[in-house]
């Protein structure tokens, strides 16, 4: 009987899962499949943070959108039809929040030496790539940008530009990949 269980404890240790974290993001899957197998006839059932999850079948697919954030254990057990029971098989699941990306673009910057306000730059979070593209009344291109930590400093050809309106054009990705641009106007004070 002892063989028998060692056996039966390597032949469901194989654990086939898809996911060990998962994010809840909206376009992101969130629904796995986890699955483990036995040579022998039985039984299997599967425990979700310790309580029963579904009785039968050596696959499961749960969509975690419907859990909460944080770890949760995911167990199998097996009975061969003789009566053996063998050691559980589990596996930790991290449910994670989704990063929101954030974008904040200012409509004014002040590049008079204070230090106070003196450079103008998107406020992001959770972005992959930003590109900016700022241009003056005539429609001259008179800063670019494709790094996010980058700013401009009010500065054209070495020389400070006039008070003014300016155009702005920023593209941005977040890490989920999705890409969106918007356009608007900045007003230099000196």
């Amino acid at each position: 009987m002892k063989n028998i269980l060692t056996f039966l404890f390597i032949l469901i240790s194989n654990f086939v899962f898809s996911q060990h974290e998962v994010k809840l993001c909206t376009d992101d899957k969130t629904i796995f499949t986890y699955s483990t197998q036995s040579d022998l006839n039985g039984n299997y059932w599967w425990e979700l943070d310790g309580s029963s999850y579904q009785l039968s079948g050596n696959t499961i697919t749960i969509d975690w959108y419907e859990f909460s954030i944080g770890q949760h254990l995911i167990e199998a057990f097996f009975v061969s039809d003789v009566g053996c029971f063998s050691e559980p098989v589990s596996i930790l699941v991290d449910v994670l929040e989704c990063p929101i990306p954030y974008i904040w673009i200012p409509n004014s910057f002040t590049p008079n030496s204070d230090e106070e306000n003196d450079n103008w730059y998107p406020i992001v979070k959770n972005i992959s790539f930003l590109e900016v593209l700022i241009f003056d009344r005539w429609g001259e291109r008179i800063f670019f940008s494709n790094e996010i930590n980058n700013y401009w400093n009010g500065y054209y050809q070495d020389r400070l530009c006039q008070n003014g309106v300016y155009a702005y054009l920023v593209t941005w990705k977040t890490i989920q990949g999705r890409s969106y641009t918007k356009s608007g106007h900045i007003v230099l004070i000196r």
